[in-house]
């Protein structure tokens, strides 16, 4: 069932759960929902914009293995891509909005103000993240529960170099296609950089720093 946000001018008002503080271990069916989610993610933004995966599950890609859980899908672009991000997201379901504030309702329920912005509007305040959000056919926010309802785009002005977000491994979908992910040093840099400390930040700059050595989940969590 979708669920409806409430709609003034170019501001939308989404109530949504609160979700839960700290790690999950993830099912099997999780990870299949996952992969699914990647799949689609790369149909909705073809392999001809220079985005690349980022988040979390940049890390788990990278290193072929789904070591916990995940509530969000997370890419970073180049500014100059932002308009041609707007344009596939449009034409595939979502449309582009900065998230303005969010405030507690309830401990169980909170409430999220979005704005609908354009690209040039995006660049020109210096938006460093925005968020494709799924729409229905009358252009309103329209969810429906699971990954996609949100990807969260994370806009590089080239602050920290003209090619930062090359050089990462890629990752292949159920369906063939291709995902460049973000090169995990860089994430381990912008992390450290933005004071990422929570227990998930911490999970993942732990899997980071062993690379591909393969560490149980319990091992982890101190």
């Amino acid at each position: 069932m979708q669920r409806m946000g409430i709609t003034l001018g170019r501001y939308t008002l989404v109530t949504s759960k609160v979700r839960r503080k700290g790690i999950r271990k993830i099912t099997a069916e999780e990870q299949r929902q996952i992969e699914s989610s990647l799949d689609r993610l790369a149909e909705i933004l073809s392999i001809n914009i220079k985005w690349v995966l980022s988040g979390g599950l940049a890390v788990a890609t990278t290193l072929n293995t789904f070591y916990r859980g995940h509530d969000d899908l997370d890419i970073d672009v180049y500014a100059a891509d932002v308009e041609q991000v707007a344009e596939e997201g449009r034409q595939r379901g979502y449309d582009i909005f900065s998230r303005e504030t969010m405030v507690k309702i309830t401990p169980t329920k909170k409430g999220e103000i979005y704005r609908r912005m354009t690209p040039q509007e995006i660049v020109k305040e210096g938006k460093k993240k925005v968020r494709l959000v799924r729409i229905n056919e009358r252009k309103r926010i329209a969810l429906q529960g699971g990954l996609l309802d949100y990807i969260d785009v994370y806009i590089n002005y080239g602050e920290d170099g003209s090619n930062v977000l090359s050089g990462g491994a890629t990752y292949t979908t159920q369906s063939g296609r291709m995902i460049h992910i973000i090169p995990l040093e860089y994430l381990s840099f912008i992390k450290q950089r933005d004071g990422e400390n929570g227990e998930k930040a911490r999970i993942d700059m732990e899997m980071m720093t062993r690379k591909k050595e393969h560490v149980p989940l319990v091992e982890l969590v101190r």
